[in-house]
């Protein structure tokens, strides 16, 4: 973070937290920096909604297997943008571009916000 702040980085960036700990940990000595953080599944999810810790600013990082339409909502509920991986092994971006063309555009219509992609050109052309 003495890096960001040196380089006045902090509306530049986002931080991925291993745990909601350590989102909770940042957000007090960051309030206005953007966090990312693991939400694996309903169990995830449930907790974040228990939790009374502001949901500003947040990333959710969701699993690469697409989940259903009812879990980006409720996070889109929260104003919580989703991530998704297509990298790696049988993921999307290891099959030709066209082959996987509808699988990214799917993801989206599913609920991603963002995709987090090995290939982000090629992939920026399919929208």
């Amino acid at each position: 973070m003495r890096t960001v702040i040196k380089h006045k980085a902090e509306n530049s960036v986002f931080v991925i937290c291993y745990s909601m700990a350590d989102a909770q940990r940042m957000r007090t000595h960051f309030p206005t920096l953007w966090l990312a953080v693991g939400i694996n599944g309903i169990d995830d999810l449930d907790r974040l909604e228990s939790n009374p810790s502001p949901t500003s600013r947040l990333i959710a990082l969701t699993p690469q297997k697409p989940q259903t339409a009812l879990f980006y909502e409720r996070l889109h509920k929260q104003g919580i943008p989703c991530s998704i991986g297509t990298y790696g092994v049988g993921q999307l971006d290891e099959k030709p571009l066209p082959e996987a063309a509808s699988g990214y555009q799917m993801l989206f219509r599913q609920g991603a916000d963002i995709l987090t992609t090995d290939r982000p050109n090629p992939v920026a052309t399919l929208f």
